[in-house]
């Protein structure tokens, strides 16, 4: 047998090495673009758990009310040890704050929503007013729409300064027979309020001077409570986790842009031309001006055992609550006419009314007025339950509306995502 034999040349060895270290560069590119590809689609598996975890939580407190208040509780979801989260409820306003940690090994994911309730059958009729042995009556263009809870003396129509009935009177059907006393709210709504008005002594309470706009702060960490013994007035942007404390008169101003945020104050003045989404929480007086626009979830509540007062002026609109009433459980009469809610002409609310004194109703309200009396103002005489010109047509109210957890017992759902 004849060999071949084949001599290459010296100068071919430098070729022939770096051929070789070019070859195993790239596979050892090759090997390390596989590994960090697993690494990262199994990082991504991971935080995908973590995010079904969360809403796993979110579904725990969504359904049971049992957790503690302001304690973080640790939660095996599926008893394997691998997958644990670690639920917080949290006061926010009149709504539920749900926060959960989900963790794995060194990864952890974190969120936080707003919890609200599916309307009861209180908070789905269109009217409750207190049988107090008075019926109502409809004049003018008034249309009421929806279950309503009457006085055993029922509804009955007249006539003001010659203007008749010519609206819609609700169906026989659609009549429910109401009682000597309104739907209470509940203890804890009362703690809630006694608990905010006492916020400034927190440790956390920073003074007012600090605040500087714009600021945001997150729903994952602890509230930011900025508080002053004085009047204060606020321009500026604030988002997020903030809570604004006075015990003397606040005012927001037109160029104010608040979201989320949370006021606490003895008197509160919302300038014309304001609009933002707020909780507002007053100890004596709400004065909302005109052409005031709260976006959904907003709530504005007054309470007080020595009486309290809100006016909400003509073309404002509000979308969520609205909550006048005196802690004072059994009432008197004269006690609870203390407290006074008056909703000019062209004013619409697409929500909830609660007052637990007289209610002079004069707008447009897409939702529930629950109240112990109403009250009529003309140029000539004051009359007693009466409705002119008015809509209150609760199908009108959208679908997806939530109220309190302090006001219905109802299921809760999920209001908004915060982080």
């Amino acid at each position: 047998m004849r060999l071949l034999r084949v001599q290459l040349q010296a100068g071919m060895l430098p070729t022939v090495l770096f051929v070789s270290t070019i070859i195993t560069l790239l596979c050892s590119a090759l090997v390390g673009i596989v590994y960090y590809r697993n690494l990262l689609l199994s990082r991504d598996r991971i935080q995908e758990e973590l995010i079904r975890n969360i809403h796993s939580g979110i579904q725990i407190l969504q359904g049971s009310n049992s957790f503690p208040l302001n304690t973080p509780v640790q939660f095996d979801l599926f008893q394997k040890g691998n997958d644990s989260v670690e639920l917080t409820r949290k006061p926010w306003g009149v709504y539920t704050l749900a926060s959960v940690k989900a963790f794995r090994g060194r990864h952890q994911e974190q969120q936080a929503a707003l919890l609200a309730s599916l309307p009861d059958s209180t908070t789905k009729a269109a009217l409750y007013l207190t049988d107090e042995k008075r019926p109502l009556t409809l004049t003018g263009d008034t249309r009421l729409k929806g279950i309503c809870y009457l006085p055993e003396a029922g509804i009955r129509t007249s006539y003001i300064d010659g203007k008749g009935f010519s609206g819609d009177m609700p169906k026989a059907a659609m009549q429910r027979k109401s009682t000597g006393q309104l739907p209470d709210l509940s203890e804890e709504y009362q703690e809630r309020f006694a608990l905010y008005t006492t916020i400034a002594a927190s440790p956390q309470a920073l003074p007012i001077q600090q605040l500087h706009t714009p600021a945001l702060h997150s729903f994952l960490e602890a509230p930011r409570v900025y508080t002053s013994p004085e009047n204060i007035e606020l321009s500026g942007r604030l988002q997020g986790n903030i809570i604004l404390h006075t015990s003397q008169t606040l005012v927001l101003s037109s160029t104010a842009q608040l979201e989320n945020v949370l006021i606490v104050a003895r008197r509160v003045i919302i300038r014309s031309g304001f609009k933002g989404q707020v909780q507002v929480l007053a100890q004596d007086t709400v004065e909302i001006e005109n052409n005031v626009q709260l976006t959904y979830p907003s709530a504005v509540c007054v309470s007080n055992t020595k009486g309290c007062y809100m006016r909400i002026d003509e073309k404002s609109v509000i979308e969520g609550l609205v909550i006048v009433n005196n802690p004072t459980k059994n009432l008197s009469t004269l006690e609870a006419f203390k407290d006074r809610l008056d909703i000019e002409p062209k004013c619409l609310i697409m929500g909830y009314v609660y007052c637990d004194g007289l209610t002079e109703f004069k707008g447009i309200l897409y939702g529930t007025l629950v109240s112990r009396r109403l009250f009529l103002r003309t140029p000539s005489a004051l009359y007693e339950n009466y409705l002119m010109d008015v809509e209150i047509d609760v199908d009108k109210r959208p679908k997806v509306f939530l109220t309190s957890p302090l006001l219905s017992k109802a299921p809760t759902r999920i209001l908004m995502w915060l982080d």
